[in-house]
């Protein structure tokens, strides 16, 4: 809506065809130049306002290919204790956040993995860690609306609180999606009523989100669609691979590992199974999930979730079958 003189003795025009937003964003990362570092929000003391305006920033930022944003914790040193909070919740989930005497969030910590393959998909693919809604459903026109909503990655819905009381409308595009705090599952492309003090966080149907922890990695599995995630390995740059997917009758759990490593599967929504194990090999059922050990499995009966823990070799590729 607007006329511009350019005055220059050369112009280049680059058309990006696509057609999907991900095709259009790989093309660019091609011929873009090297990312500049941009901060959120320059604004001191941090208030709701600047929160909310930061939140916008970053969805719009990564809208527009600028992947380099930065948040400072330190804004909001001295905000009330709610603010603190919700920005914590939020300047956790940016790449470059200077944590401050807040700190970062627990669910950040569980990321590591996460945000390192990640990275690659800037890299390499020009992707950026948050995907506004319009980029991830494109053929979604209601997405649109919801600037103050991203995915990270292609796994998890983020609908940050950004005012005080602890409420939100957020919209769910299309899909089934589960609320990580409850384990509810809500199907999209409805608006939902959110109110806790926790991170709005809703995984996708049929993705693996992993999350890392002292003892090892829990793999959360959404069925009933199949899911896989590739995590990169720091030591060895290699790629660690995880499958999910029903199978006949069952459904087939494997980890191609390339680290010795304690994993931990959780498959949300599923009965409790007759068996699980492999070919010859039978895990044992735990009393309680404080019980619950290498080559053993737990089923939470309230949550409807399954929890089977091994031990994988680096090198190793284990397959877990489960019946019902």
């Amino acid at each position: 809506m607007g006329r511009y003189q350019v005055k220059a003795p050369r112009i280049d025009y680059f058309f990006f065809y696509g057609p999907a937003p991900k095709q259009i964003f790989q093309e660019h990362n091609s011929v873009r130049a090297p990312a500049m570092d941009w901060p959120a929000s320059t604004a001191r003391p941090g208030t709701w306002d600047t929160l909310r305006d930061s939140l916008l920033r970053l969805t719009q930022g990564a809208m527009s290919a600028d992947f380099e944003p930065s948040f400072d914790l330190a804004a909001y040193a001295e905000a009330p204790a709610e603010l603190q909070q919700r920005a914590r919740q939020l300047g956790s989930l940016v790449r470059e956040v200077t944590p401050g005497t807040l700190g970062l969030s627990g669910f950040r910590k569980q990321l590591e993995s996460f945000f390192n393959i990640y990275a690659v998909e800037v890299r390499e693919h020009g992707h950026p860690d948050w995907h506004p809604l319009p980029w991830q459903f494109p053929d979604d026109p209601e997405c649109a609306r919801h600037a103050d909503e991203f995915m990270l990655g292609d796994e998890m819905l983020i609908a940050p609180i950004y005012q005080a009381g602890g409420k939100r409308q957020a919209y769910l595009p299309q899909g089934i999606w589960t609320n990580l705090e409850t384990n509810q599952v809500t199907r999209g492309r409805q608006t939902i009523s959110v109110e806790t003090a926790a991170l709005p966080v809703f995984a996708r149907n049929g993705t693996v989100v992993p999350l890392d922890s002292a003892g090892g990695m829990a793999l959360h599995y959404f069925p009933s669609l199949g899911g896989e995630f590739f995590l990169l390995e720091n030591e060895t740059g290699e790629y660690t691979q995880v499958h999910a997917a029903p199978a006949a009758d069952g459904m087939r759990l494997e980890i191609e590992s390339k680290k010795d490593r304690d994993y931990q599967w959780v498959v949300h929504h599923v009965e409790k199974p007759a068996s699980v194990g492999f070919e010859e090999k039978t895990y044992q059922e735990a009393a309680t999930l404080r019980a619950l050990a290498v080559d053993t499995w737990f089923y939470d009966a309230a949550q409807k979730n399954l929890q089977v823990r091994v031990k994988v070799k680096a090198g190793e590729d284990r397959i877990i079958n489960i019946a019902w």
